[in-house]
């Protein structure tokens, strides 16, 4: 198992990524991370093109992407270079998964 990244999301502290926005770090492997994101109540993310594919999937909560309501269960696929024009939290939150490119520094 030496090849795998293992996290356990239970035993991670949250880090503030941004106001509103706190992250675990579940693993990470060939340039991507997968990651469980904690948003606000009423948090809104801003208008932004997706520079690499980004997959989400809601745990907990509801966000509205895209013209969407998204509750738990549902998930996205944002492919390269499309533009994420809507997200915002409902009024209890949202938790999500997501696996996405990792930041360059």
């Amino acid at each position: 198992m030496d090849d795998f990244s293992v996290g356990d999301t239970s035993a991670m502290e949250w880090t503030e990524a941004a106001v509103g926005v706190d992250v675990k770090l579940i693993g990470a492997a060939d340039g991507r991370l997968f990651t469980m994101s904690r948003f606000a109540p009423g948090f809104s993310a801003p208008l932004h093109t997706h520079v690499d594919t980004e997959f989400g999937y809601v745990v907990e909560g509801s966000v509205q992407s895209q013209g969407q309501l998204l509750t738990a269960g549902c998930g996205y696929a944002a492919p390269i270079g499309t533009t994420h024009e809507e997200f915002v939290v409902s009024d209890e939150g949202c938790t999500m998964l997501f696996v996405l490119k990792a930041p360059t520094p």
